[in-house]
């Protein structure tokens, strides 16, 4: 998996770090569904493509919605999310959940 390198601002792969996932591979596999650019970040129309790929509703899919669901888990600002803070964000909610999906 590739990350953007933060101060990289004509998107150059040479300059991409890439990071460890130790194991979550199936997680790096749901994150690259939403992120079609491949740039290492979910944007709001990114997160809507795949919505309305899925069939969900039409309010659902409002990029005023999805920037919104963008914003619940933005922590730095950015009006994008990660693969970290995506990881973080499905580990808290299976942990809430019990889902037993992922080891803690």
């Amino acid at each position: 998996m590739l990350m953007r390198n933060s101060s990289d601002s004509l998107g150059d792969e040479s300059k991409y770090a890439t990071i460890q996932t130790h194991g979550d591979e199936d997680l790096v596999d749901a994150f690259n569904v939403f992120d079609k650019d491949r740039d290492g970040l979910i944007s709001a129309n990114e997160l809507r493509s795949v919505l309305i790929s899925l069939g969900f509703s039409q309010e659902a899919c409002a990029i005023e919605a999805c920037t919104a669901m963008i914003a619940r888990v933005d922590k730095n600002g950015d009006a994008h999310v990660d693969l970290c803070k995506f990881t973080s964000l499905l580990r808290l909610e299976c942990h809430h959940d019990s889902c037993g999906i992922l080891a803690l």
